[in-house]
């Protein structure tokens, strides 16, 4: 059995590596175990065991991470209070529902966040004809 480290892009098939190796070398292969390690900004390094959450209970709040926080890498706009009311009903999203100025995206599938005043995440959005479309309302 050899045990290795992998550290690969978004869609690699770590099992589908084990197998290939297999037929190069000619003995057929798998994995006999498979950890994720780290995701994006996510390391198991700063993860909480299960037996510490649950040792907390109601103090686990400070340990969160705050969902704002947790998607930084997509871009943000912080809702004006008419963006605020329509952001809640799922509706689409105009520069005049926004502070400041918001530049669509135009990479396919490129969320933005959608934030309030205070910074708190309220909804994901899709950038579409220069409006922002919530695909995902944490409001209402």
């Amino acid at each position: 059995m050899v045990a290795c480290v992998v550290t690969a892009t978004a869609g690699f098939y770590v099992r589908a590596l084990a197998r290939d190796l297999g037929r190069a070398l000619g003995c057929g292969g798998h994995l006999a175990s498979l950890r994720r390690t780290k995701s994006g900004a996510f390391d198991i390094a700063d993860a909480l065991p299960l037996a510490e959450a649950e040792r907390l209970g109601p103090d686990i709040a400070s340990r969160l991470i705050d969902p704002a926080a947790a998607l930084s890498h997509f871009a943000a706009v912080t809702v004006t209070d008419l963006g605020l009311k329509r952001v809640t009903h799922g509706n689409p999203l105009a520069p005049m529902h926004l502070t400041g100025r918001f530049v669509p995206l135009t990479g396919a599938g490129e969320k933005v966040r959608i934030l309030d005043d205070h910074g708190h995440l309220l909804a994901l959005a899709d950038s579409r004809g220069g409006e922002l479309h919530p695909s995902v309302v944490l409001v209402g």
